[in-house]
């Protein structure tokens, strides 16, 4: 006897609706059932071989979600993060796990997109405080001939196409997830794990703040508000970089009109950073002034600057790049 004969007509019917099978005209059980069972046959197996698919599948995605974020990372609380998630971010997770295309390539993972400075090129080669994974490069900042390259030897996955229109959202996201390079990946990566989640890291291998990331660029805005935000940000930039100066620089010797004064303040906050070890995405004038009361002394602007150079520009670009969605430590 056919499992499905064990089944009522109401379970029969949910079994329909979970495979987005039409059952108009389907009045009778016998006829749900032989519609299921053409079914099984068209996906090539029949309902135990699909029970035991799940359970695969529910491993699989216990695995992926490893590998979404590191090859080697553990991921702890699973179950309390997966109370926390939200309906689409729950339709998301059994999705994403697609099938590959059959090329015989390895998929592309976080580990092949991973790289090293060449420290010999820094003027300042310490560790970088807070940094706990090797930097990476997205879609924006990898090169045009890795990229090449990459894409020669590698595959990157891609997710089925949903029948509905309505879930063309889902697409995009399942297709960041699958996706290494993504520059959208962190941010649906923290809304799949929710607020109780693994760590996630950014490009510069800093740990990401759930809160300051998925709470702060879904929190509804007018366009006046979010001009007034932008400009008191500034505001408060600009203050805090000059406060920074006049207290790491001697007198008359901080670049205060520079146009490079962005770029200065960033190698000001890097040097503090490996100075009294907290990161820098952190640094402020009240940070310096710590490093002055740990006995660093002021320095000669002209002496002290030099332009950065290639390495130097490319490590910088990554430190700054989303460093306002970083954890606190």
């Amino acid at each position: 006897m056919s499992e499905y004969e064990k089944e009522t007509v109401v379970e029969l019917r949910q079994e329909l609706k979970q495979r987005e099978i039409p059952s108009t005209g389907l009045t009778r059980k016998q006829q749900i059932i032989e519609k299921l069972e053409e079914n099984d046959a068209e996906r090539g197996q029949d309902k135990s071989e699909a029970a035991i698919d799940e359970e695969d599948e529910d491993e699989e995605s216990s695995s992926e979600e490893l590998d979404l974020e590191d090859e080697d990372s553990i991921v702890p609380s699973k179950r309390a993060a997966e109370h926390t998630e939200s309906a689409h971010v729950k339709r998301t997770k059994t999705k994403h796990t697609g099938k590959t295309t059959g090329t015989g390539k390895p998929r592309l993972t976080t580990p092949d997109i991973e790289f090293d400075y060449d420290r010999s090129q820094l003027r300042d080669p310490r560790p970088t405080p807070g940094r706990i994974k090797r930097p990476r490069y997205d879609d924006l900042s990898c090169p045009d001939d890795l990229k090449a390259k990459l894409k020669t030897e590698f595959e990157v996955r891609k997710p089925d196409t949903p029948s509905d229109a309505s879930q063309e959202y889902e697409l995009y996201d399942n297709e960041a997830l699958m996706n290494p390079l993504s520059s959208l990946r962190e941010e649906t990566l923290m809304e799949l794990k929710g607020p109780g989640g693994s760590p996630t890291y950014d490009t510069a291998g800093f740990e990401i703040d759930y809160h300051k990331l998925v709470d702060g660029t879904n929190q509804p805005m007018t366009k006046h508000e979010m001009i007034s935000n932008m400009d008191k940000s500034i505001e408060k930039d600009e203050k805090e970089k000059k406060e920074m100066f006049e207290l790491f620089f001697l007198p008359d010797e901080h670049p205060e009109d520079d146009p490079l004064g962005h770029e200065i303040e960033n190698f000001v906050k890097d040097q503090v950073s490996k100075d009294i070890g907290v990161p820098w995405h952190q640094i402020g004038p009240k940070h310096v002034e710590q490093w002055l009361q740990k006995g660093h002394e002021k320095v000669a602007f002209k002496n002290w600057w030099k332009d950065p150079n290639e390495e130097e520009m490319k490590r910088m670009d990554n430190m700054t790049c989303g460093c306002v969605f970083r954890k606190d430590l």
